[in-house]
């Protein structure tokens, strides 16, 4: 996949979208965002406006579920390799462009 095609995937996300993904990214990876915690969070909207984002980015393969044997009921939200992908290549392109 090209740095065009990447750029593009990121661009057809919403801003809501565009939010949450910059939240989850900023989340400490040894300590993952609940669901709850993230939908609670009224600068990023109101809680069905975040579902609806989270929902949309699970189904697109952007985020998905886990749940920790410690946390019993508890879901946490983690970005995918897919995710994880886009926001490298996004921050190769940054540094390219902060060196240019």
């Amino acid at each position: 996949m090209s740095n065009a095609e990447y750029s593009g995937k990121i661009a057809t996300k919403t801003f809501k979208q565009s939010r949450v993904l910059k939240a989850i990214l900023l989340q400490d990876a040894n300590n993952p965002l609940k669901v709850m915690d993230l939908i609670n969070t009224s600068a990023l909207g109101s809680p069905a406006t975040i579902h609806a984002a989270l929902t949309s980015l699970v189904n697109s393969g952007h985020l998905k579920h886990s749940t920790l044997l410690i946390a019993g009921r508890s879901k946490f939200i983690n970005l995918t390799p897919l995710s994880k992908t886009l926001f490298n290549k996004l921050n190769i392109l940054l540094l390219n462009c902060a060196k240019a």
